[in-house]
């Protein structure tokens, strides 16, 4: 039912779970469609349902590896294939802190995280969360990402790049923590790792890197949203400068001196 609302036309519905609906509508209309995820442990039927309904895939990796989760983005885009649909993007959820330091950010963590895991496990039947099991998971080839504002965005970005996703959300409030240190953490993940992780992309190897006017004009409405097609055409929002002034910004700037540096640096390498 939610996923014919969100076309946005009368709805003729029936199920189990409420009254049948005979051309039902919604009002009022939204201006570029409702954006929607679905979030995925680890099934893959979830996964082809996720493509067969139109929604972006949020991967929930809270533990192991993420690049044990290829398989299902691949299945993801094969669906999306299969059932006539355009690309749509892959976002990862997973838990993390940061703090001035590694050793600052993991000291503040780890007591959080053990009542966090202690109190799911007590209902789940996992053994009592250790300092080991702590050091794996923030390791690389764990799911928390912890640490100062380096070790935190070169694992973001590592990440990103294994399962070519298109988003990464942190999950910063975990067990315990106390409300400073997650301000703390809020602010780091902002105005430190974000920048970070754009600039480690951007020296990754690529034939192309493409960014859309709208960041740079840092516009909350985006285009092209998950689910629309041709009824609210939301690729053409108008943009709040003329065109030739975009060069001019210093964002623009900004992002063009990163890119040529990198460009320096891999012909150096």
């Amino acid at each position: 039912l939610f996923s014919q609302l969100r076309d946005e036309k009368p709805v003729t519905w029936q199920g189990t779970t409420r009254a049948a609906l005979d051309g039902a509508d919604v009002y009022p209309k939204t201006a570029n469609g409702i954006t929607a995820w679905v979030g995925v442990g680890g099934s893959p039927e979830s996964v082809v349902r996720t493509a067969r309904y139109g929604y972006g895939l949020m991967l929930a990796i809270i533990g192991g590896s993420a690049e044990r989760f290829r398989p299902y983005v691949d299945l993801y885009h094969r669906s999306l294939d299969s059932f006539g649909r355009d690309r749509l993007p892959v976002g990862i959820h997973s838990p993390g802190h940061i703090a001035d330091t590694d050793a600052q950010a993991w000291e503040e963590l780890y007591p959080a995280m053990e009542a966090n895991r202690n109190a799911i496990g007590a209902e789940r039947g996992w053994p009592p969360y250790s300092r080991l099991q702590f050091q794996h998971d923030i390791g690389p080839e764990g799911a928390i990402y912890a640490g100062s504002p380096e070790t935190v965005a070169r694992k973001i970005a590592a990440t990103v790049q294994t399962l070519g996703a298109d988003r990464f959300d942190l999950k910063y409030a975990n067990g315990t923590l106390e409300h400073g240190k997650l301000l703390h953490s809020i602010e780091l993940y902002g105005t430190v790792v974000a920048p970070m992780v754009h600039d480690l992309l951007a020296r990754a190897s690529s034939r192309l890197v493409a960014v859309q006017a709208e960041i740079l004009l840092d516009m909350t409405e985006q285009p092209n949203l998950p689910g629309t097609t041709v009824e609210y055409p939301n690729w053409q929002l108008r943009l709040p400068v003329a065109a030739g002034d975009i060069a001019a910004l210093p964002a623009t700037a900004r992002t063009a001196a990163i890119m040529c540096r990198n460009d320096r640096q891999e012909e150096r390498t």
